[in-house]
């Protein structure tokens, strides 16, 4: 007399009788464990091909690369380019400027200040998306 879990094929229960997993399912619900592996791809628990980070420090192999600057191009970080109006500026304005407001600045060949967006001389493009957003801001 067979039993209903014996091999049979009406005894099938659960998901597919003896010695079958579970189904699997991917990021989106689709069967097939898709997915990256080891990242809920499967239920291979402890096991996998990939080594445990636990008490490791991800990327803790990496080394610094060691470059010859002497073949590396020159690179200054100059960028700011003084707006017309702020060249025309006097520089009796510009310490009147400063002593209204309570600046101090100190340095070499310090920028005249910029009193308004415009004269941030910052990319077209830029200019106009914050012009244009500012308009709205503000009605």
């Amino acid at each position: 007399m067979s039993s209903r879990y014996d091999r049979g094929e009406g005894g099938r229960r659960g998901y597919g009788g003896r010695g079958s997993s579970p189904p699997r399912f991917g990021r989106s619900g689709e069967r097939g464990g898709g997915g990256r592996p080891g990242f809920g791809s499967g239920y291979n628990i402890g096991g996998g091909s990939r080594p445990s980070l636990k008490g490791s420090q991800p990327g803790e192999r990496l080394r610094k690369p060691k470059w010859d600057l002497s073949k590396l191009p020159p690179f200054e970080k100059n960028f700011y380019r003084e707006h017309p109006s702020v060249s025309n500026v006097s520089q009796s304005a510009v310490e009147q400027y400063l002593t209204e407001r309570q600046i101090t600045v100190r340095g070499r060949d310090v920028p005249k200040p910029v009193t308004t967006f415009a004269e941030g001389s910052f990319p077209g493009q830029l200019s106009y998306v914050v012009v244009l957003f500012g308009s709205i801001w503000t009605n």
